[in-house]
């Protein structure tokens, strides 16, 4: 493939046609007048056309967008930007989630569907690269953004009475330890759940739940609260379906055959 005028090398890089793609690399000279052009160029499409969207966005994906080899973009990220391809990329999606965020669209969409709008196709990346650069989770960085009196006395108040919490629920989310010990028996050893004021609102096909997980051990549970029917559902992100699993009594008496079997896909 050839080199666009404005990126041509100055070395031997494009004189032998014979040298494999590592070679080309090694031998590749640019000036960092041409470096900051290409960088340039990479900045534009990436924001205007937004290739990071992609999951299975590759490098030489992205060089045949801009119009350059691949062991050019290549030769720009190691050796000129002093950064990883991948990092690169993950940059530009928190960036895209951050977007998303400031214009309300964790009200309408799951994490998981931001997550995958923005180009993450695994939650379990997505996470870790997300607290990685910023220091919290994306649950986290939601949060932050809430207004200051939003977990207030008042807004606890408001929770309840919007999402019509049973009594025997209220009571259970005052105790200190909201956090639920299993024993050997399933693939999880505890199920931690939020504080009734700092729980989410999560808005899944036009309805709105309260999602009462904060962490669980080895897989990521997510329990939901439906007010119309007073009913607990436990959602697959992964797979995007959800699953009744009933009044809060009964899954707080059956809680970890409940954890174990949405664990072993039996719900």
């Amino acid at each position: 493939m050839r080199v666009p005028e404005e990126l041509r090398l100055s070395g031997k890089g494009m004189e032998d046609a014979d040298l494999s793609m590592e070679e080309k690399y090694k031998t590749s000279n640019f000036s960092e007048e041409e470096c900051k052009r290409l960088t340039e160029k990479l900045k534009k499409v990436m924001r205007e056309e937004k290739p990071y969207t992609n999951p299975e966005l590759k490098i030489a994906d992205l060089a045949s967008i801009i119009g350059v080899p691949s062991y050019t973009l290549s030769y720009l990220f190691n050796q000129y930007l002093k950064r990883n391809y991948y990092d690169y990329i993950n940059d530009y999606r928190i960036a895209e989630f951050k977007s998303l965020v400031s214009k309300g669209e964790h009200t309408r969409y799951t994490l998981n569907a931001l997550m995958e709008l923005c180009g993450f196709s695994s939650r379990t990346s997505f996470f870790r690269y997300f607290k990685k650069v910023n220091g919290i989770t994306p649950s986290e960085y939601i949060k932050s953004l809430e207004p200051e009196d939003f977990h207030s006395a008042e807004a606890l108040k408001e929770i309840i009475k919007k999402y019509r919490l049973p009594k025997e629920m209220v009571d259970f989310f005052k105790k200190e330890n909201l956090r639920f010990e299993f024993s050997e028996e399933i693939d999880s050893k505890y199920i931690e759940f939020y504080k009734l004021e700092d729980a989410v609102e999560l808005t899944w096909k036009r309805k709105k739940y309260l999602s009462l997980v904060k962490y669980s051990d080895n897989y990521w549970v997510q329990l939901l609260w439906y007010s119309k029917d007073k009913k607990l559902y436990a959602f697959d992100g992964e797979h995007e379906e959800i699953f009744e699993v009933g009044d809060w009594n009964y899954f707080i008496n059956n809680c970890e055959t409940i954890v174990g079997k949405f664990i072993n896909g039996e719900l």
